[in-house]
C-alpha cells in the first residue's frame, strides 16, 4: 500500500512539474501575450539566456482609431540592444524600433485601427531585461517642413514644392500647402519685327496645374533681342515659393522691305529696285499681270543675298502692265520666316 501511494505521488509530482514546464514555456509567446490596457503599465522580462523566454509579447484589443505611443523603460540600462517589433492581427510587421543607444526608455509611436488587435514583441539580445511596457495616446509634436517648387526647361527634372507638418515623434504628415512646379511660359507674341530698340515681349508664367504665377516670384532677362533670328527669354525663380529656370523664345524677323522703283528699259524687260536690308537673309520676289497677284498670273523668285538690290525680269508680255511686290526673309533654325509684303509697284513693258 505504501508502494502504490508512493508510486501515485510520484506520478503528480512529475506532472505537476511538466505543467510548470509548459506554463512557463510558452507564457511569452504570442499565443499567451499579455494584454495591455489604454494607460496601463506592465512589468516584464525579456531572458536571452533562455530559447524558452526570449521575447516578451504584449497584446492590445484597439476600441479607438488613433495614434499610440508603446513605452519600453527600464531603471537599468539593458545589458545590449533591445527590439521592439509591432505586428496586426495578421502577422504584418507595422512598426519597429530598437534601443541601439542603450537609453533607458524608448517610444514607438504606431497608428491603431479600431476593432483591430495588434502585438508587441521585445527581444533584447544578450542577457536579462526586465523592463515596464505602458501604453497611451500619442501626442503630436508637428513641425513645419517647406520645400520650394523646382522649375526645369526638363519635363522630368521639374518637382512639386510643399509646406507642411509633420510630427518628430511618429511621422504622421500633413500637407497645408501644395506648390505645383512652374511649366509654361506665354510670351505676348511669338514672332516681333525688328527694331533697334530691342524687343521685350511681356511674359506669364503658369505652374503645371495652371495656376497664374506672381511675377514677384521671378525675374526676367532677354538675350539676342537686338538682332533678326531667334532671341530668348530667361526666367530665374528668385521668390520664396520657386527656385530653378525656364527659357522660352521668340523670332524677330526684318522689316518689310521698301521698294524703290520699277522701269521697263528694254522691250519685254522690266527691272526692279530696292533698299537693302543687312539684318535680312534675302527677298522673295513677285511679279504678275494680276493687280491682285492671282495665282495663275504670278511668278516668283528667290534673291539668296540680303546685299542684292535689283532684279531684272525678262521675256515677258510685251506693252503689257505688270505689278511688282517683294518681301524680305530670314532663316531661322532652317527655315524661311517672311515679312508682309511690300506695297506694289506696276510698269508696262516696252
Amino acid at each position: 500500500m505504501k508502494k502504490l501511494f508512493s508510486l501515485i505521488l510520484t506520478v503528480l509530482l512529475t506532472m505537476s512539474t511538466l505543467l510548470s514546464f509548459s506554463f512557463n514555456a510558452f507564457a511569452n509567446t504570442q499565443d499567451k501575450a499579455d494584454s495591455i490596457s489604454l494607460g496601463q503599465t506592465l512589468n516584464e522580462t525579456v531572458d536571452s539566456s533562455s530559447s524558452k523566454t526570449k521575447y516578451s509579447w504584449l497584446k492590445f484589443d484597439c476600441l479607438s482609431s488613433n495614434y499610440y505611443d508603446f513605452t519600453v523603460f527600464s531603471s537599468a540600462l539593458p545589458p545590449s540592444d533591445v527590439f521592439l517589433t509591432v505586428y496586426d492581427e495578421a502577422n504584418n510587421v507595422i512598426n519597429s524600433n530598437v534601443n541601439s543607444d542603450n537609453q533607458y526608455s524608448f517610444v514607438s509611436a504606431t497608428y491603431f485601427v479600431s476593432s483591430k488587435t495588434y502585438y508587441f514583441r521585445v527581444e533584447c539580445l544578450k542577457g536579462n531585461y526586465s523592463f515596464s511596457a505602458s501604453l497611451n495616446i500619442h501626442n503630436h509634436n508637428y513641425t513645419n517642413v517647406f520645400a520650394k517648387a523646382v522649375a526645369d526647361d526638363d519635363k522630368e527634372s521639374r518637382l512639386n514644392g510643399y509646406s507642411k507638418f509633420v510630427c518628430t515623434l511618429c511621422g504622421d504628415e500633413y500637407v497645408s500647402k501644395n506648390i505645383y512646379a512652374p511649366s509654361t511660359v506665354k510670351l505676348s507674341a511669338s514672332k516681333f519685327t525688328f527694331s533697334p530698340y530691342g524687343i521685350y515681349p511681356s511674359v506669364a508664367v503658369y505652374d503645371s496645374v495652371g495656376n497664374l504665377i506672381s511675377p514677384s516670384e521671378y525675374t526676367v532677362t532677354y538675350d539676342d533681342n537686338f538682332k533678326t533670328g531667334k532671341a530668348w527669354v530667361y526666367v530665374d525663380f528668385v521668390g520664396s515659393n520657386y527656385k530653378g529656370e525656364l527659357t522660352s523664345s521668340f523670332i524677330i524677323i526684318p522689316s518689310k522691305p521698301t521698294p524703290t522703283s520699277l522701269k521697263s528699259k528694254k522691250s519685254k524687260q522690266i527691272t526692279y529696285y530696292w533698299n537693302k536690308d543687312i539684318n535680312a537673309s534675302g527677298y522673295e520676289i513677285q511679279y504678275s499681270t494680276s493687280s491682285s497677284f492671282s495665282k495663275s498670273k504670278t511668278k516668283s523668285c528667290i534673291i539668296s543675298k540680303n546685299s542684292t538690290k535689283s532684279k531684272t525680269f525678262s521675256s515677258l508680255q510685251k506693252k503689257k502692265k505688270y505689278y511688282v511686290r517683294m518681301r524680305s526673309y530670314k532663316t531661322i533654325d532652317g527655315k524661311r520666316q517672311f515679312t508682309s509684303w511690300s506695297k506694289k509697284l506696276s510698269v508696262k513693258t516696252k
